[in-house]
């Protein structure tokens, strides 16, 4: 009989996990809290929309292989995720509109068109990304990039800030660089945006669900994880609120968010500051067919349209997850308004507020050197998420590849009795 692994949680960690041991013939059980999949990547029904409205907008990127292979493994739809023609931006300050768009299959897409940001030299945008890519270990990004003018204002602040979900300042510079790297370096092959044409519980619980229990996976919803009960350097139960699991000869992958991973075993993993995220949705009458744009000088970062239902990300939005409701809508409906490709009312139709007050883990120098390996003290426990230690900020391939690191720790490692 094939060695058993306990993966715990059905977040995009735990679905990967999941779906790599499968693929190297363990049999698993997947545990998940809630009474549904997908963690950030879920969808909410909405009777007053018509339709789901996902938790939160989200862009993937052509480079993003783990995530791709991923969804290709479980099914997911061939048309879920559309390319884009490039990342508009448009600044609310002053009305100017510009696209950068990564072409080619390298990096020197960067000295034509596809790097023109007005108001910007190229010259300037290449000489401060060389400093960031030239940035030591503890650096942060203000300590390498000037945070004023217009190159912050049009470059760095937003395209940070939708990474990292965070104060671009303060994010550790080395692994800005690295998604720099990882986005600029490759071309149109690496920096392509791809948008979700169809709700994200479609494009990923769902699949990974029905995939996983065609191979055999025991997967329990509504199962609340309350205790590792560890013994002799291993985890020898797994208490649930409606029973509990022995799993001293089974493998177990944690994969939760932080704050509970912490509360579970606080001697494993580190508590890391985390930042919430801000999602207002819009109904509209019209039909916008699907787009997104990014807003600079405003409270929005991002406004992401798909039929008639409009997005709005705040990132890093602790100020405004306090914020009055209703005056919040009308603000970042008046930005909105003015990118979308069809008219719209003054006023704000009917919207939805999602507030996630630990969305991602904070991206500081000091938050990132609190990110734990895969690996524990116990061999048959391993860490996933996307507050683990993946050389990636809290991304969705962030939390694919955390899952996939897990799987493969558990496999090349004895974890299973004997």
């Amino acid at each position: 009989m094939a060695p058993t692994v306990n993966v715990i949680g059905a977040g995009l960690a735990g679905l990967a996990a999941a779906w790599k041991l499968v693929e190297a013939g363990y049999r698993v059980r997947l545990f998940e809290a809630a009474g549904h999949a997908g963690g950030r990547c879920r969808s909410l029904p909405d009777q007053r929309f018509g339709t789901a409205i996902d938790n939160g907008s989200h862009l993937l990127f052509a480079i993003n292989r783990d995530t791709l292979s991923f969804l290709r493994g479980v099914g997911a739809p061939s048309t879920s995720l559309v390319p884009c023609d490039g990342t508009p931006f448009f600044d609310v300050g002053d009305g100017v509109r510009w696209r950068i768009s990564p072409g080619g299959e390298s990096a020197l897409w960067m000295l034509g068109r596809g790097l023109k940001v007005p108001g910007v030299s190229r010259l300037c945008l290449l000489g401060q990304g060389a400093k960031l890519l030239s940035a030591k270990a503890g650096a942060t990004v203000g300590e390498r990039v000037p945070t004023s003018g217009m190159a912050w204002r049009r470059f760095w602040k937003p395209f940070l800030s939708a990474v990292f979900n965070a104060d671009p300042a303060g994010v550790s510079a080395p692994h800005a660089a690295e998604v720099l790297r990882r986005l600029a370096f490759a071309g149109a092959a690496g920096g392509r945006p791809l948008q979700a044409a169809r709700p994200w519980s479609e494009i990923v619980a769902e699949p990974a669900l029905a995939y996983l229990r065609s191979r055999g996976a025991d997967v329990r919803l509504g199962s609340p994880l309350l205790a590792l009960d560890r013994g002799e350097g291993r985890v020898r139960r797994l208490v649930f609120r409606r029973g509990s699991v022995d799993c001293g000869g089974e493998g177990v992958v944690l994969a939760i968010p932080n704050a509970a991973a912490h509360r579970l075993c606080p001697d494993v993993v580190p508590a890391i500051p985390s930042a919430p995220i801000v999602n207002l949705h819009f109904r509209t009458e019209a039909d916008h067919g699907l787009g997104f744009c990014g807003v600079v000088g405003g409270v929005a970062d991002w406004v992401f349209w798909r039929g008639g239902v409009v997005s709005v990300t705040i990132a890093g939005g602790a100020p405004e997850a306090e914020a009055e409701p209703d005056a919040l809508a009308r603000r970042v409906w008046a930005e909105a308004r003015r990118v979308l490709p069809r008219p719209v009312p003054e006023a704000p139709p009917a919207w939805h507020r999602i507030v996630e007050k630990r969305a991602t883990s904070a991206a500081t120098p000091e938050a990132f050197s609190l990110r734990p390996p895969a690996r524990t003290p116990h061999p048959n426990l391993v860490l996933a998420g996307d507050w683990t230690d993946t050389g990636l900020p809290s991304t969705i391939e962030g939390a694919v590849r955390s899952g996939f690191r897990a799987a493969e720790v558990l496999a090349g490692i004895s974890v299973f009795r004997g």
